[in-house]
């Protein structure tokens, strides 16, 4: 009954070498926007922000960009795969 619940561990692994550059870099993004987010929260009163709006709309740009990276995981076709790419894009411009 519990391997029916809690299947066993499987080992993560790439069919190829640009899959896990891919995964590297999408990896390095994510935890770059978390920081982003991360310290703009903090210092979002701090002098040296010269404007609160400007930590906001980059705020904003990193949740963009995070949104369309977990979209573009579940994308199944091509026309799903475009959506993530312009928020990508948009996101970006954000920051």
């Amino acid at each position: 009954m519990d391997s029916i619940i809690f299947p066993p561990p499987s080992a993560m692994s790439f069919k190829s070498l640009t899959g896990a550059v891919t995964f590297a870099a999408i990896s390095a993004t994510e935890i770059g926007c978390l920081a982003v987010i991360a310290a703009l929260w903090l210092y979002r009163l701090h002098s040296s922000i010269l404007h609160p709006l400007t930590s906001t709309v980059k705020i904003i740009g990193c949740m963009v960009i995070l949104s369309s990276q977990y979209a573009a995981m579940f994308a199944v076709d091509q026309t799903t795969c475009a959506i993530p790419g312009i928020l990508l894009f948009v996101g970006i411009g954000l920051v």
